[in-house]
């Protein structure tokens, strides 16, 4: 076994570990709220040239750890140390896949300490696996620069591929609330299109140090009436499509009135009315402030729909523990348990943005001459609008109805008009409103306005405010100027 030698950026982090880095890596020391004391182990990616170069550093952080033993069943690696010196891939390595950010984790145990040592990383969703390997890449650089109790060793080395498998048994494994009966699920390509370039684009102007916001005043998802975009379109050909899709619609859809009900719910009392965002007025107009919602919407549908099958049961039989369970499920799973297949194949299988629900009898021309007109000059690599039944919603969106009056009866129950109705159960309830209530009509689903001004409903109107002022005025004028008179009789 090679003793410790002191050549290159040797960094002790305490009296039994030090390490001895590689050129392009440094280490500072740092302190986090709590005051405990941490290692940040940093790289810079160097391409040839700067196109290629990463700007952002991939960073290793190293804490001391309170692992004592191992659970056997996780990876463990064989190292060359002389002293015992165990290192094993924890369970805290996992993969989240809305962003692909991996996260990679080692504990390392020898007789003296014990030390935690992860990376973690985000990078594109259609990178997955060169992001893994980039991790594996640093995590093991930086364990073989570890010198233990003055003994330099190294271990056996770590693949993206092991991170992966890792991840994945370990979350094939996770036992969700409900007694490990609800079924995991991950969308496919291209199935949350517009979540994707939400996070990625927050996470951008994150790294500006908060400087930029991407529609954090706004809305965004919105479901917009077809007969609005046939109104404001100046193509001929295409309002004349949007027109005969709106004649084709039969109408008589009774969730979307459950809907408008349930969406009083979410009133506050006006002294807490936020004009901007406000749950109850985006219900009415076909909004969901942010697009994670509408696919915990999507999520809850596939989630339920996978119960009912499995446990051969349907929505209206399924208790409010279990539907807690299930929303507190989704919210573990960021919001993304859903996926392409015979489960409510409408919410659930296509993307989330720009999605045209149209009636079932609009003939295949019409659908082919609006997609065409829609999707004209819109780049290979950028999403195209898609076209989806409108009847196959409707139908979805009702068979969901029973178990969301369940969710509805309950939060009703513990309503404190005080605040905003929120958390993983509202967070449904709102999303299906919204849904179900412009569903009504042909819609199409978009990006929502960057500003709102709602109107508590018990406001009075502009109008109504200023004449009761003006009436005021008047009479003090008057009472002004007659009053001498009125004193004298």
């Amino acid at each position: 076994m090679a003793k410790a030698h002191n050549t290159g950026n040797t960094e002790r982090f305490d009296e039994h570990l030090e390490f001895e880095l590689k050129r392009g890596y440094t280490a500072k020391r740092e302190t986090n709220d709590e005051g405990d004391t941490f290692f940040q182990i940093e790289c810079i990616l160097e391409g040839k040239n700067a196109e290629e170069s990463e700007e952002i550093p991939y960073s290793v952080k190293v804490t001391w750890s309170n692992v004592t033993e191992f659970d056997n069943s996780l990876v463990n690696l064989k190292g060359s140390f002389k002293a015992e010196v165990k290192c094993i891939i924890s369970e805290d390595t996992m993969l989240i896949f809305d962003v692909s950010t991996v996260i990679a984790a080692v504990n390392i145990i020898n007789k003296n300490a014990a030390y935690s040592i992860v990376c973690i990383r985000a990078g594109q969703p259609e990178e997955r696996d060169k992001t893994a390997e980039n991790v594996a890449l640093h995590l093991s650089a930086v364990l073989n620069s570890m010198v233990i109790d003055n003994e330099k060793g190294v271990f056996e080395p770590i693949t993206g591929n092991m991170l992966i498998k890792l991840a994945e048994r370990a979350e094939s494994e996770m036992d969700p609330s409900h007694e490990g009966e609800l079924r995991i699920a991950r969308p496919k390509a291209g199935q949350h299109t517009h979540l994707d370039f939400l996070n990625r684009s927050k996470n951008v102007f994150g790294l500006l140090g908060g400087i930029a916001q991407v529609n954090q005043t706004g809305t965004e998802y919105a479901f917009i009436p077809i007969k609005r975009e046939a109104e404001m379109t100046d193509d001929a050909g295409k309002k004349a499509v949007l027109e005969r899709a709106c004649a084709k619609d039969k109408g008589g859809f009774p969730a979307a009135e459950e809907a408008f009900k349930m969406a009083e719910l979410f009133r506050v009392n006006l002294e807490f009315f936020d004009s901007a965002h406000d749950r109850e007025q985006e219900i009415k107009n076909g909004f969901i402030q942010r697009a994670s919602v509408f696919n915990v919407l999507r999520s809850f549908a596939w989630t339920l729909g996978a119960y009912c099958k499995d446990n051969k049961t349907e929505p209206k039989n399924i208790d409010i523990d279990t539907l807690f369970d299930i929303a507190f499920f989704i919210s573990r799973r960021d919001c993304l348990n859903f996926t392409k297949d015979d489960i409510c194949p409408v919410l659930c299988g296509g993307d989330d943005i720009h999605i045209y629900y149209l009636p079932d009898a609009v003939t295949k021309a019409d659908k082919t001459a609006l997609l065409k007109a829609v999707n004209a000059g819109v780049s290979d690599d950028a999403p195209k609008c898609a076209v989806s039944s409108l009847d196959g919603l409707r139908s979805e969106l009702s068979w969901m109805l029973p178990a969301v009056s369940t969710l509805y009866d309950k939060l009703e129950s513990t309503r404190d008009r005080n605040e905003p109705l929120q958390g993983a159960a509202a967070d449904i309830l709102y999303a299906w409103c919204s849904m179900a209530y412009a569903a009504r009509e042909p819609i199409f689903s978009d990006d929502g306005p960057m500003n709102c001004s709602f109107s508590h409903p018990d406001e009075k109107p502009i109008w109504e405010s200023y004449l009761e002022e003006s009436e005021r005025e008047h009479e003090k004028e008057w009472l002004n100027k007659y009053s001498t008179l009125l004193d004298k009789r």
